[in-house]
């Protein structure tokens, strides 16, 4: 019995280094930006998606791709503030996307 339970054993280790072998394929690799950073509320789809695989990470090419891929458009609207996301302005957010408010008599109140 212990023979036929050896066979078993060496039967489901050679079935699971079978189904491990697709693992090992390529990664490519890319930015989301609905899903990254300040961007993640946006709303953008992914057309903005940027292929980062024609370049190694740790490049000169990757590090130039990558602020180019990060500043998708103009006034772009979302929940918390309009995006304008430029090579000096990373956060994005303008005078738009932050108010003063007052409380006066238990109400808030806009200070203009």
């Amino acid at each position: 019995m212990s023979n036929a339970w050896r066979w078993i054993g060496i039967g489901v280790a050679a079935c699971a280094a079978g189904w491990s072998l697709p693992a090992a394929a390529d990664v490519k690799i890319g930015v989301t930006l609905s899903a990254t950073g300040p961007a993640a509320s946006l709303g953008i789809p992914e057309k903005n998606t940027i292929a980062l695989n024609t370049a190694q990470p740790g490049t000169p090419a990757f590090r130039d791709a990558l602020p180019r891929g990060l500043e998708p458009g103009r006034d772009v609207a979302a929940s918390h503030g309009v995006f304008n996301l430029s090579a000096t302005d990373h956060a994005g957010l303008d005078e738009r996307a932050s108010g003063m408010v007052q409380i006066v008599d238990g109400r808030w109140q806009w200070v203009r």
